[in-house]
């Protein structure tokens, strides 16, 4: 498969510089420690009970977070393109992951192993910006989501997560879906006739 790699430099590029500045320089030593990777729909990025060792950019694809429990998935998350993922409390811990992470699409990304990251962080002040405000940035989403699971309906969630992410959404398997709205799939059902 064909990519444009100089277009999807520049998309990361832009989508890091509007959380810090960037010289040429700290932009080649950040880009230099990224790596290309492919995965085909259903492949698992990460396995609960294994350390995550990436911080992912998703160029192109669907991705989930999920727990698992012995009789039930519970989707915390979708990640679509032009952001950055991963199990970040693994990552930066580098303790065993609780989550799994789970190409629901084939999925094209960038990602930046821990140790390469962390020489970045040495010989850049900007890219230790960025790593704090990558922080506070899903420390937003965490806490929207919480708000959101908590003081609207899943009706309500389900119209936003639709207004964000309009063409995505279709194709995301209904019982990850319901799972991240915390309904069955049959209240989906009923909510989809309805839009």
């Amino acid at each position: 498969m064909d990519h444009d790699i100089h277009n999807e430099e520049l998309l990361i590029r832009q989508f890091v510089e509007r959380l810090a500045p960037f010289t040429d320089q700290d932009w080649h030593e950040f880009w230099s420690r990224m790596e290309p990777a492919e995965f085909n729909k259903n492949d698992l990025l990460l396995k609960s009970g294994k350390v995550e060792n990436y911080l992912n950019f998703l160029v192109s694809g669907i991705a989930r977070l999920y727990l698992s429990s012995d009789t039930k998935e519970f989707t915390l998350r979708f990640n679509f393109p032009n952001m950055f993922f991963n199990a970040y409390s693994s990552f930066f811990t580098r303790a065993p992951s609780c989550y799994s992470i789970e190409a629901i699409t084939d999925i094209r990304l960038y990602r930046m192993p821990f140790d390469r990251l962390e020489e970045l962080y040495k010989i850049s002040a900007n890219a230790g910006i960025i790593g704090r405000r990558s922080l506070e940035y899903f420390y937003l989403l965490k806490e929207q989501r919480e708000i959101r699971l908590l003081c609207y309906t899943a009706e309500e969630n389900y119209r936003e997560l639709q207004k964000e992410q309009p063409e995505l959404i279709q194709l995301i398997p209904q019982k990850y879906l319901a799972s991240y709205l915390g309904i069955t799939p049959q209240s989906l059902s009923r909510i989809r006739r309805y839009f």
